[in-house]
């Protein structure tokens, strides 16, 4: 959502689909933090860290298995596929210039230190 040219495409009905389910993670997220049921501590950290994990793996099979029987022109779920290029800001100058492993490595990694940057921040305005 931020950078709206990474995911807005010439299908309307895309476009709405992650205009939504971007805006209800993020409206999600701060609704869990505002109602003070869940504990913000490492142990939950690290339980985020491992649903990014699954649900990465899942988008990487996902971009491996729609290449594989070329069913879209370019189908790159969570900008991860191996096939096409990153369009994240700063990752798709580091991209061109690794071994996959270590982009990949280093995606999961920048996400998850974003979110935990994040956190922090929401829990020193608190």
């Amino acid at each position: 959502m931020i950078v709206p040219s990474g995911v807005l495409t010439r299908a309307i009905g895309t476009n709405i689909q992650t205009m939504y389910h971007h805006g209800a993670m993020v409206v999600t997220g701060v609704m869990v933090y505002a109602c003070g049921k869940i504990k913000f501590d490492k142990k939950t950290m690290l339980n985020t860290m491992y649903v990014f994990l699954a649900l990465s793996a899942i988008a990487f099979s996902a971009n491996l298995i729609f290449y594989a029987f070329n069913t879209v022109d370019t189908f790159n779920m969570f900008y991860i596929s191996p096939y096409y290029g990153t369009v994240i800001p700063i990752l798709d100058i580091i991209q061109p210039n690794v071994p996959y492993i270590v982009f990949l490595m280093l995606y999961v990694l920048g996400f998850t230190a974003i979110a935990y940057i994040v956190l922090q921040f929401w829990k020193y305005l608190k």
